[in-house]
């Protein structure tokens, strides 16, 4: 009973994080991919949109826009504002973790497709990037971004 509550808070907090995601391109997106990593006291959260088919990062939601479209609001205040409370349902997360003594996910990478409303989500456990001095969350997301824009798997 215990793994099946911990489970729920899980669902309930990365719901909260496409929540977010999709409201800071107002449900206008096709598809949506987030990156979250929680390391040696560091954490990251960052999204990816697929707008009218094109692969764009949170600060470029404009530019895959078509003639017409209204233009999305992409102020650095309100983009934090959401990395912001991605960064609280992190923080969240490593709570309920706690509270239920499972252990923190490094890394999760949520895709979610908005028509369907279907999501899924891959969490890895071991260490990804603090043992190597050179390697960033931002990288690794980077890379991702990289393998999705190529027509590689989602996760």
């Amino acid at each position: 009973i215990m793994e099946k509550i911990f489970e729920d808070h899980l669902s309930k907090i990365q719901a909260d994080m496409v929540s977010i995601a999709l409201e800071y391109i107002e449900h206008r997106a096709d598809e949506i991919y987030i990156y979250t990593a929680n390391e040696d006291g560091i954490t990251a959260f960052d999204v990816l949109y697929k707008i009218n088919g094109t692969i764009v990062e949170k600060e470029n939601i404009n530019s895959a826009l078509k003639t017409g479209e209204p233009k999305y609001d992409t102020s650095e205040n309100r983009m934090n504002s959401m990395l912001d409370i991605g960064l609280d349902d992190l923080e969240a997360l490593e709570e309920k973790c706690n509270e239920f003594n499972q252990e923190v996910p490094s890394e999760m990478r949520i895709h979610y497709v908005v028509k369907s409303n279907e999501m899924r989500a891959k969490l890895r456990y071991d260490k990804v990037f603090s043992g190597d001095a050179e390697l960033t969350p931002g990288h690794i997301f980077d890379s991702w971004v990289q393998s999705i824009t190529q027509g590689n798997s989602a996760l």
